[in-house]
């Protein structure tokens, strides 16, 4: 990807003892320019004004980093010239893991929403990733790390490719199945969904229940068994089991579009 040195990147906003909410608008840094055209945050302080509480006598230097060190590194591939500013503000001699644990969290807060910003404007750079991983999300919370941004991931938004790779070649118009139901992406949902099987009592796919869904019954070879009949689907290559049990797994959570 090609870069822009002097292109001016969001910075995450002002650190917790800056007086300012770095929360209330993370995209206005009250930043100037420096002569690189980069941003100049107005980072936490160096010295003598960090909060202290009696209600935790914790400071922050425990706290998870990797969305600062995340944010330094995506500052430092697309405007090199602010990456001093980023690092003084949000790096490991930051005032934001010396003082309280609420400090840090604002830090973390302020890094999350720039690094947003940066991948936003940089969607291909992997610098300016949220995540690399799903360890990297809230996984308790339902999150994936999905094309580098911590979210919770449509429930089968991975089935379409499934069809596409397994299914597409015989159930698109002019293909040797379609005329049972083309699986092509603009119509496959409207005519699997809620749909009557052919030759079996059961719905093509069943949202809710993968059990009482004829697709999954016959790419999973138990069709036959719900009064189905001929070969299980693809035919002579049947599905990895681990393709067919997220299919059941989409089918389970509703089958959304």
């Amino acid at each position: 990807m090609t870069t822009n040195p002097t292109a001016s990147t969001p910075g995450p906003g002002p650190g917790p003892g800056s007086g300012q909410d770095p929360t209330a608008n993370p995209g206005d840094t009250s930043t100037t320019s420096d002569d690189t055209g980069g941003p100049v945050t107005e980072g936490p302080p160096t010295s003598g004004t960090t909060t202290t509480t009696t209600d935790d006598p914790t400071d922050g230097s425990s706290t998870d980093r990797t969305p600062c060190n995340r944010y330094i590194e995506c500052v430092a591939v697309t405007n090199p010239g602010g990456l001093l500013d980023a690092q003084e503000d949000f790096g490991e001699a930051s005032a934001c893991w010396t003082g309280t644990p609420a400090d840090a969290e604002l830090c973390i807060t302020a890094c999350k929403a720039g690094l947003a910003q940066g991948h936003a404007l940089a969607p291909d750079e992997p610098a300016c990733f949220e995540c690399a991983s799903d360890d990297e999300c809230d996984v308790g919370g339902g999150e994936a790390c999905v094309e580098g941004n911590c979210e919770v991931p449509t429930p089968g938004a991975a089935v379409q490719p499934i069809g596409n790779t397994y299914c597409i070649e015989c159930h698109v118009q002019g293909g040797s199945a379609s005329g049972w139901f083309i699986l092509t992406e603009d119509v496959a949902y409207d005519n699997i969904v809620n749909q009557p099987a052919l030759g079996a009592p059961l719905l093509l796919v069943a949202p809710g229940d993968h059990q009482s869904s004829y697709l999954w019954h016959r790419v999973n070879g138990s069709h036959l068994e719900v009064g189905g009949s001929g070969p299980q689907m693809p035919p002579g290559a049947p599905l990895p089991q681990d393709v067919i049990d997220e299919i059941a797994a989409c089918l389970d959570q509703g089958a959304p579009p």
